[in-house]
């Protein structure tokens, strides 16, 4: 069984820890309010401890690519949009000095909408190609 991680509001961090200061024991914390075991030991532990009443937000991993190497990214793409993902990260590595994979380079590229796609290829129509499919179309009407 898969549960999913939530964080506590803050009314019912403030619960646990009014309960703690007075005096109940983190057993009958967990009785009363009915949350996990851990869950309640880190909330005390984390007011008694570090002085927290609402935990901090969670970190996450800096982004590699930053708002303005992005604009320059899809500045680099529109540029030349037959250019593929190797030489396009390339221009952009020694351009910018960012150290990026091909990869992040192509998930950043997903986010913002720009996607690799083979043209259509057309066949060429030229003036007498294009008289003798007229006439064809006006033969073959009925």
């Amino acid at each position: 069984m898969i549960t999913e991680k939530k964080e506590l509001s803050v009314f019912e961090r403030g619960k646990i820890i009014g309960a703690w200061k007075c005096k109940k024991k983190e057993r009958e914390i967990v009785d009363i309010l009915d949350h996990p075991k851990s869950t309640v030991h880190n909330v005390i532990y984390a007011y008694r401890n570090l002085g927290f009443e609402t935990m901090p937000p969670w970190s996450s991993r800096p982004q590699t690519i930053i708002e303005r190497d992005g604009r320059y990214l899809e500045k680099l793409l529109k540029e030349n949009r037959r250019t593929n993902i190797y030489e396009l990260t390339d221009n952009f590595v020694t351009s910018t000095s960012t150290n990026v994979n091909t990869r992040t380079v192509k998930h950043y590229l997903h986010d913002q909408d720009f996607y690799g796609r083979v043209r259509v290829k057309k066949p060429l129509v030229t003036e007498p190609n294009r008289k003798k499919r007229l006439l064809w179309a006006q033969e073959h009407e009925n």
